[in-house]
């Protein structure tokens, strides 16, 4: 064991009594009350930036935060393509799509304005019935202050739920917050780094009935039908 593993990350003693330890592996006292990073887990030893929501970013997440609508457009590039290969070919080419701050996604869906919980996004779809046709016109709400992996998490998520509603497709909570949760998780997958294997690890282990326990149900679905497309799984899905 390296000098590094057995002491303090924050304060350079020995390690002694109660240990903490990040999804990173560093180890810090337990008294010490360090704030970690809501993007990627890390012990924040240093600088600190607190969103107005109450979270804390290190300086590293910092720095890859998707806040230009060049930066914007670059993920979006990327998310159309991941579901492209995962069988969502006919997403709607323009999609509004705003990054905002929490209480404005709050009071978009007032079913969780009281709710402590933090909410990464929201999709919202107003439908018009034109010249006998269903039209839906969608607007797609980021929270502030996501890094490009996160964002790109979000994202996907928030276009199956836009692929649901273009295609009129109703299912329980749990089977649409775990199907949209599948396109979060090929787009972790896609990334591939240490970053998005922490975030697959966080999906794989949350207890949330329908982000946590919803998603593992429909990837559960997905492994038994041996097929990573997602139209496929949806029309499974509408059987059950």
């Amino acid at each position: 064991m390296s000098g590094a593993d057995t002491t303090c990350a924050y304060c350079r003693e020995v390690l002694t009594g109660n240990v903490l330890q990040d999804a990173w592996g560093t180890r810090v006292h337990s008294h010490h009350h360090i704030p970690m990073c809501y993007s990627c887990g890390k012990w924040i030893i240093g600088d600190v930036f607190s969103t107005e929501d109450g979270r804390m970013i290190c300086k590293d997440c910092l720095s890859s935060i998707v806040m230009k609508s060049s930066q914007k457009k670059w993920v979006d590039t990327r998310v159309r393509n991941v579901l492209i290969l995962h069988g969502i070919n006919n997403l709607p080419l323009k999609i509004q799509v705003q990054i905002v701050p929490s209480q404005i996604i709050k009071r978009k869906n007032p079913l969780k304005e009281s709710s402590t919980a933090i909410q990464l996004g929201l999709t919202c779809c107003d439908e018009l019935i034109l010249n006998n046709n269903r039209v839906c016109r969608h607007s797609v709400f980021m929270l502030t202050h996501q890094t490009k992996i996160q964002f790109a998490g979000t994202l996907a998520h928030e276009y199956l739920h836009v692929w649901q509603n273009q295609m009129n497709i109703k299912l329980s909570q749990d089977m649409s917050e775990g199907f949209c949760n599948m396109g979060t998780f090929y787009m972790f997958q896609s990334i591939d780094n240490i970053v998005a294997k922490n975030y697959i690890q966080r999906m794989m282990s949350d207890q949330d009935p329908n982000y946590g326990i919803g998603f593992r149900k429909v990837k559960e679905i997905a492994d038994s039908l041996h097929t990573d497309n997602l139209k496929l799984v949806m029309n499974k899905l509408l059987t059950i």
